[in-house]
């Protein structure tokens, strides 16, 4: 089988990891396999899609030099066909490929997944990894792409109910396939500590909701001045954004108590001091950060309709899902969980077994079937 998969960016981000994760199974147990894998932006992953695929290209190494002032000036003046850029041959040159699947991650690369499949000579797949806002800030027109594409993938239920109702694309052709991750087993100490440690990870950003991760922890020191509680983010802070983060901090006098410690090349040593996990986010399908915090066997607190990890915190019962930006009562059972330490440790290993299911030995083959089903 020949398959070009096609990601946003080769970033250290949830649907680019999850694509890798896949992309090393497939290789690993089917080594036959022809993988090609174009990615529109470069990213830190980049050398990791390179080693796993047999075929890999850079979308940026092939944009259109601008052109001069002269050329601008003769191209008017003779009004001459247009040379092909660098980025026309090579859509050229994998449209001439026979390609048995071409596999879109993400929402974004469905337009050029359908201009490289024109006349539809190989089945297309979208592994949406998207809600409803972010789809519509990135391809409000989804819907007009839906006689284009053989199959959907949603990354939970969440996303799969979101497709239907506000996309209006037939339930048979979606297949609701959890996210995979995979993590090194705990190997810290059961050390005492004085501080209780509150965790949230990505890149600050609305959709993230860091800004509510900065209230929730406002609000405990407010109502709970005596409780030594802190609070660190890990993930990803732009210069912008830091700045405005760093002024709500310093106004709120929580400069000491909330941390945002930017992106780690091995974020899982944080992760295992986190006592509780904290899932501020508005909109995020099936966060790998939670597949990871679950399988080290860490409480996990989310909103409900934000996240289809809710699916599984509801289903096995370790955390709380509260009502939607309900900043009071996520603070509430952060101190549940302070006054109620054998709650954590109980809710810790429930997420251990429920999340060692989002293993990429265990969903990798149900991509796959996915794939084998189409084609």
């Amino acid at each position: 089988m020949n398959i070009l998969f096609i990601i946003h960016e080769s970033s250290l981000t949830g649907a680019p990891k999850m694509l890798l994760y896949f992309i090393e199974w497939l290789k690993k147990h089917h080594p036959k396999m022809v993988i090609t894998v174009l990615s529109l932006k470069r990213g830190l992953l980049e050398a990791d899609f390179k080693t796993v695929s047999d075929y890999y290209y850079e979308l940026e190494d092939y944009k259109k030099t601008p052109p001069t002032l002269t050329q601008r000036v003769l191209k008017k003046i003779f009004k001459g066909k247009p040379k092909p850029t660098p980025k026309d041959l090579l859509i050229a040159q994998l449209q001439a490929t026979a390609f048995d699947v071409i596999y879109a991650n993400t929402v974004i690369t469905l337009p050029i997944a359908a201009t490289i499949n024109h006349g539809n000579a190989s089945k297309l797949i979208v592994h949406v990894h998207e809600l409803n806002a972010i789809i519509k800030q990135l391809l409000p027109d989804l819907s007009s792409y839906d006689k284009q594409v053989n199959h959907f993938i949603a990354a939970s239920n969440l996303v799969k109910s979101n497709l239907i109702e506000q996309f209006k694309i037939d339930a048979s052709k979606i297949t609701r396939v959890y996210e995979c991750s995979k993590v090194k087993p705990n190997t810290v100490t059961n050390i005492e500590h004085k501080i209780f440690n509150v965790g949230a990870s990505g890149t600050a950003h609305w959709r993230k909701g860091s800004d509510l991760f900065i209230l929730v922890a406002n609000y405990i020191k407010v109502n709970y001045p005596d409780y030594n509680i802190k609070f660190t983010w890990v993930g990803d802070v732009s210069k912008n954004e830091r700045i405005i983060i760093e002024e709500d901090l310093r106004k709120l006098h929580l400069t000491n108590a909330v941390h945002f410690i930017g992106n780690q090349t091995k974020p899982t040593r944080y992760y295992n001091d986190f006592d509780v996990f904290l899932m501020t986010s508005r909109e995020d399908p099936f966060p790998l950060v939670c597949i990871e915090v679950g399988m080290l066997g860490k409480p996990i607190v989310c909103f409900k309709g934000a996240t289809g990890t809710e699916e599984i915190i509801e289903q096995a019962g370790g955390g709380f899902v509260v009502p939607y930006l309900d900043i009071k009562e996520m603070a509430e059972r952060i101190v549940f969980y302070y006054n109620n330490p054998e709650s954590v440790k109980t809710h810790g290993m429930i997420n251990t077994e429920a999340f060692s299911l989002f293993h990429p030995d265990i969903i990798a083959p149900q991509l796959l079937e996915v794939i084998k089903k189409i084609n």
